[in-house]
């Protein structure tokens, strides 16, 4: 394989995980704003303060590994990224982590809202 090609797997590889890695991230932050009742601006500052912070891997990937050259198809990894994550990954937890803090709290927080 020549390194051309090698260079685009890895950057279609490296898209693909830093998508997941931004929804796993997320859904964390989901779970914590089931826990702690937030305010509106409160939770506005969080979601600005965390896609901010997310701004600078998906910098690094798309300067360092494809020399500043922002391709669509890696744009469009990366949301197949999250997507895979959100469908595949994130739907089957979701419920082991209801069950789990359901039984840890005794209650049904989960009335009030309607996903995590």
């Amino acid at each position: 394989m020549s390194e051309i090609i090698y260079g685009q797997v890895q950057y279609l590889f490296a898209s693909v995980l830093i998508g997941m890695t931004c929804m796993f991230l997320y859904s964390i932050i989901r779970i914590f704003r089931l826990l702690i009742k937030q305010s509106m601006p409160v939770k506005v500052l969080i979601d600005i303060i965390f896609w901010t912070c997310l701004a600078v891997p998906v910098f690094y990937i798309f300067y360092n590994i494809n020399s500043g050259i922002i391709r669509w198809y890696g744009v469009v990894m990366m949301i197949a990224g999250a997507v895979l994550y959100e469908k595949g990954i994130y739907c089957p937890i979701k419920k082991i982590v209801e069950k789990i803090i359901r039984k840890v709290y005794n209650k049904n927080i989960f009335r009030r809202r309607k996903s995590l």
